[in-house]
């Protein structure tokens, strides 16, 4: 295909605006996402629901009606789905008898998230819409699950696509932004993976305010006027390590200091201390100085 200068332009200027990091760094979209999503074409009277985005506590979910079809509300209607994924192409997804299924009203919108459910598990769901004299046209079934903690990406820690990291959701009560991989095709993975809420909605961590908040404390149990600041890794520490940085003056780098002569421990950078450190048994710290009188 081709594009017209104007666009190319356009393209060119909306890239140029959109910085990216070293940990987003974009992959090919997949077949999935390359695919056009076709839209599904309800005959009159029907309505089809599905399952757009999964995420740990969230389902993403929309429905589509006919033209001329009109309802005065949605309600979505879930139960839990304890057929372990199995699917009976013959039979419909029904629920068992005396299920508890439960019911919430989305007004007229066609599309909703439904939030603080459980990680992991699955379930049917459904949409009921509601139409003039009490009929009510209901959509089949269809097969939904969250997705587990266990299956998180090890190495995205809490970063945005912006790289920043974000702590908990001013929107829900989730309490910690989760990453997952992203690409340009894929708008709903720069959303929390635990939530589904986007990462704009979780708090920005400001290292430069949290690292200036642990100087004055130092500041002020040290009784000095001025300290040596901590270095922008040091977000990560606790607070025996950054003791160990204020009382030394800087001199002690709680993570890569080592005898002379020796190369820097690769594990060091993660475990402070090796097995014998912080990070080996809980509450223990050394910190070899020089005898003096004091001590």
């Amino acid at each position: 295909g081709s594009i017209s200068a104007a666009g190319a332009a356009a393209l060119r200027k909306d890239v140029q605006a959109t910085p990216l990091s070293m940990n987003s760094v974009l992959p090919p979209p997949t077949a999935e996402e390359s695919r056009p999503q076709e839209r599904p074409k309800p005959r009159e009277g029907c309505i089809i629901a599905e399952v757009r985005h999964k995420f740990e506590e969230c389902l993403d979910i929309g429905w589509h009606k006919h033209a001329s079809d009109t309802y005065s509300e949605f309600i979505v209607e879930m139960t839990i789905d304890r057929s372990n994924g199995r699917v009976d192409d013959k039979k419909p997804l029904i629920p068992p008898k005396n299920a508890m299924v439960k019911k919430v009203s989305m007004g007229k919108e066609m599309d909703g998230c439904i939030q603080n459910m459980p990680e992991g598990r699955n379930f049917l769901i459904r949409v009921v819409g509601k139409r003039s004299g009490r009929t009510e046209v209901k959509s089949p079934w269809v097969q939904a699950a969250t997705l587990s903690p266990s299956t998180r990406e090890k190495d995205l820690d809490n970063l945005d696509p912006m790289n920043q990291p974000r702590m908990n959701c001013n929107v829900c009560p989730c309490p910690g932004f989760v990453a997952v991989k992203w690409s340009m095709n894929s708008p709903g993975k720069v959303r929390c993976r635990r939530c589904g809420c986007y990462h704009t909605d979780h708090l920005m961590v400001e290292v430069g305010e949290i690292l200036k908040a642990r100087e004055a404390k130092a500041r002020l149990q040290l009784k000095k006027s001025e300290v040596v600041p901590l270095p922008s890794e040091a977000l990560e520490w606790d607070n025996r390590e950054c003791a160990l940085w204020f009382w030394t003056d800087g001199m002690l780098h709680p993570r890569l200091t080592v005898g002379e002569g020796r190369p820097h421990a690769r594990e060091a950078r993660s475990q402070p201390g090796g097995p014998e450190g912080p990070g080996g048994k809980k509450g223990r710290v050394s910190c070899i100085t020089p005898t003096t009188d004091s001590r």
